[in-house]
Order: structure tokens, then sequence, then C-alpha cells
């Protein structure tokens, strides 16, 4: 007969049986996918501390930081044990902490919002070394959190300053570069005026004044670039004036009006001398051509574009007009030679309109393949 000391060994015998058995099937059916995550954790982890990035999970209420890796501490002098659980925002400097406590708070902006914040700091050894965080506001298990990660940019940041003090130094060559081209061509200038003031002759003072509006167009060109510190080209439609008031001031008529309608265009020296100098050659030949007698008249010089990569040159006069029985490639004269062979220059083409008065027309591409 079972006495009350047997019935407890068996129920407890049997119960060791059942936790065994819960035991081996816990193990048999949990404990590996167990030991994966936790391999996956470590690995994490590992890549976590050892990446060269600081990463910083910040709290998105309170702005605590709630886990670093050594990188993101050490970039603040810290140790990781004594770096969590501080505040972010009070590791940065004023001017930076506005913006980190902007992004903290019920009031912060929604997920997916970005930031990014670069920060000099020194070194215990004095050294300097530039950071970029980049915030990422991040939902996590409900919560709002900032996930930020810095980068050392000190190199890229060298770098940068290094290429900004190099373009600032070949801005200032090409400046000193085309004021002495601007003053050499002024030289010649005055130089052919002085030759054209010794000549006794119509025909040879002639000669020379359309040599010096030659070089002053070129000049002009020289003295707009030198003005605008824009190196790569000029607005035409502000150097069209000039030339144009010079031509006139040069010929001395003061009855003829200018007229300019133009686009901003932006031209590239390559473009824009030899167009200045189509220019003034076309307003010369309306100037010594077109009102003879002291005729009163207009000469409208337009520029546009035509579509995305044509320019459209016309310059017109309302004067005695070209002649009937002559075209184009009949005259050989050196302006018109010099027109026709600088729009080619350009890779363009210049036809005549016999309108009202007269009309040559170029057009050419934005940007062309340059000279040969």
């Amino acid at each position: 007969m079972k006495t009350p000391d047997d019935s407890d060994e068996e129920r407890s015998a049997l119960r060791d049986r059942i936790i065994g058995l819960g035991e081996r099937s816990f193990r048999k059916s949990y404990f590996p996918q167990l030991q994966t995550q936790l391999q996956r954790l470590e690995r994490f982890r590992m890549l976590f501390d050892h990446t060269r990035e600081g990463l910083y999970l910040i709290e998105g209420l309170s702005g605590t930081i709630i886990d670093a890796n050594r990188v993101g501490a050490g970039f603040f002098g810290y140790q990781i044990d004594d770096f969590l659980h501080t505040h972010f925002p009070d590791h940065f400097p004023p001017a930076h902490r506005e913006l980190l406590v902007g992004l903290i708070g019920e009031e912060a902006p929604a997920e997916d919002a970005t930031q990014t914040i670069t920060l000099h700091r020194v070194l215990a050894d004095r050294s300097e070394i530039v950071l970029e965080f980049t915030i990422n506001t991040v939902g996590l298990q409900g919560s709002r959190f900032l996930l930020v990660i810095a980068r050392d940019v000190t190199d890229r940041h060298r770098a940068e300053l290094q290429l900004r003090t190099s373009l600032r130094e070949k801005e200032a060559l090409l400046r000193e570069v085309h004021h002495r081209v601007k003053n050499n061509l002024q030289v010649i200038s005055s130089l052919l005026h002085m030759q054209a003031a010794e000549s006794t002759d119509p025909h040879t003072q002639m000669v020379f004044q359309e040599s010096q509006t030659r070089v002053r167009s070129m000049a002009l060109v020289h003295e707009r670039l030198y003005q605008s510190g824009d190196f790569s080209g000029i607005n035409f439609r502000d150097y069209l004036p000039a030339v144009g008031k010079d031509l006139l001031f040069s010929y001395g008529r003061t009855d003829i009006a200018l007229t300019i309608d133009a686009d901003d265009i932006h031209l590239a020296i390559d473009s824009a001398i030899p167009c200045g100098l189509i220019v003034s050659e076309l307003i010369s030949n309306a100037l010594k051509h077109a009102f003879p007698g002291g005729r009163r008249g207009t000469i409208t010089v337009s520029l546009h574009t035509c579509g995305s990569a044509m320019v459209r040159l016309v310059v017109r006069d309302d004067g005695i007009g070209f002649p009937p029985d002559r075209d184009l490639e009949d005259i050989r004269s050196m302006g018109i030679t010099l027109v026709l062979g600088l729009a080619h220059q350009l890779d363009g083409t210049v036809t005549l309109d016999r309108g009202i008065g007269t009309g040559f027309i170029m057009e050419f591409p934005l940007t062309h393949r340059g000279p040969a």
C-alpha cells in the first residue's frame, strides 16, 4: 500500500519528467532561433562599434543619447560609458544647439526629416577636425528617435579650401590678363588714331578709323569681362549699347538713332569677340553708306534666341537700301568679307534682307565649335 510519501515522490518524478520534456522541446524548437538572433546581434554590435562613422541613437522627446558607438563618443572626447545618457544638444555650440533642440520634443518635425550640421572641433592635441552630422528622424517601436551619423570630413574640407584658394588665384590672374589685353588694345587704338591724324588722304584716314573701331570693339569685350568678374563670357545685351554708342561718336553721327532689342544672352569669349566685330562692321557699314548727305535715320540691332540652341542677330537700317543689282557674294570690301568670315567661324550664316532699308540677318549656334 502506497504511503503519502510515495505519492509525493511520484508527483515529483512526474513533474521532473514534464519539465524535462518541456526543456528539451524548448531547446529543440526555440534555442537554435535564439542562438541565431544572438549571433546577429553580436555581428550588428561589432559593425556598430567598428565603423569609421560616429553613430548615435537619440530619444526624440528628451534628446538623451540612448546608444552610440566608440567612434561617436570619441568625436566629442568621451569614453562610451561617460557619453551615454547625456543630453545630445549639450555637446554642440549654441548656434547648432538651437537647430538640434528644434528637432527634439513634441513639436519636432515628423519622420523622414533630415538635417545636416558641419562642426569644427579642436582635439586634445590641438589639431582641428571637421565633422559632418546627418540627422534623420525615425520611428522605432511606436516612439520617435533621432538617428545621427557623423563623418570626419577634414580631408574633404581642406581640399575644398585649397580649391577655393586656387580658384581665387586663377580669377585674379584672368582679371589681370583681360585688364592688360584691354590696355594693350587701347594703346593700339591710340596709335592708329595718331597715325590717321598724320595723314592728309581721306581714304587713308578712313582705313585707320575702321581699324581703330575694330580694335575698340575687341577691347570692349575684355573690358566687360574684367568688370563683371565672370570670365566665362559676357552678357551681350549689355555689350551692344556700348559698342553702338562708341561707333556713333566715332563717326560723328548724332543725327542717327540707335535702337537695341536684345535678350539676356551670355556668350563665351570665343563667340563674343567675333560677334562683337560683326556688329561693329555692320553698324559701321550702315553709318557710312545708308544715310548719305546727312540724312537722318535709325539703326536697329536685335539679338534673340531661336529655340534652345540658336542665336539670331539682326542689324537693320532704314536708309537708302542695298544696291538692287548686287548680292553679298559680289561685295569684295574688307568689312563684308570680314563679316562673312567671322560668321563662318561661328558656324553661322548671313543673309541679306532688302525690305525697308537694309537688314543683315545672322544665325549661329549658341555654343559653337570654336576656331579650328
